[in-house]
């Protein structure tokens, strides 16, 4: 599925056995996906690109927020975003990305990647099982708070941060549980 928009709303979904990503996000302004279960496609569960640029206008998904989701057993990244709120020295400070109360489990690589993005959130999920790190921050600025309900992983080291520009960095109620 390929999307591409200013508003989109996607509830109660089941994507699945797709050739490349379940979703691939190329733009939005706003976006809210909930209550899907996204599984057993050959590269990411959801994927959302870089941003980029033509002669007119710089093309930034500025407010996303996915929730209730189950997102296993895909071939690389379960959820893996760039770009949200921020390109290059472009930033905007009203963007925010919000990942909470899902299950991203048995996924090739990373649990959750997020890229050069703005504001970023992720609270309250199930993260296990990945054969990447369960969580990989690279280059998010502003607020950072990880809530996890439980966190297990094949590496030894479960979250990545690097390059983060946060004042701050909040990990509360994690439960990290060892692969034996």
């Amino acid at each position: 599925m390929l999307v591409n928009g200013t508003h989109l709303n996607f509830e109660y979904l089941e994507i699945y056995e797709n050739h490349y990503a379940g979703v691939y996000l190329e733009y939005f302004k706003y976006l809210y996906f909930a209550n899907s279960t996204l599984t057993h496609n050959h590269y990411e569960g959801l994927y959302k690109k870089k941003a980029w640029e033509d002669s007119y206008y710089v093309y930034i998904s500025t407010y996303g927020k996915f929730e209730h989701l189950n997102v296993s057993y895909n071939g690389k990244d379960g959820i893996s975003l760039r770009n949200v709120g921020e390109y290059g020295s472009i930033c905007i400070p009203e963007s925010y990305l919000y990942i909470a109360h899902s299950v991203i489990s048995h996924n090739q690589g990373h649990g959750i990647y997020v890229d050069d993005s703005y504001n970023a959130s992720v609270f309250n999920n199930t993260v296990e099982e990945n054969t990447g790190f369960g969580i990989f921050f690279d280059d998010v600025w502003i607020a950072l708070l990880v809530t996890l309900s439980l966190l297990k992983t094949s590496k030894m080291e479960y979250i990545s941060l690097s390059h983060i520009g946060a004042e701050s960095i909040i990990i509360q109620y994690l439960t990290i549980m060892d692969q034996e």
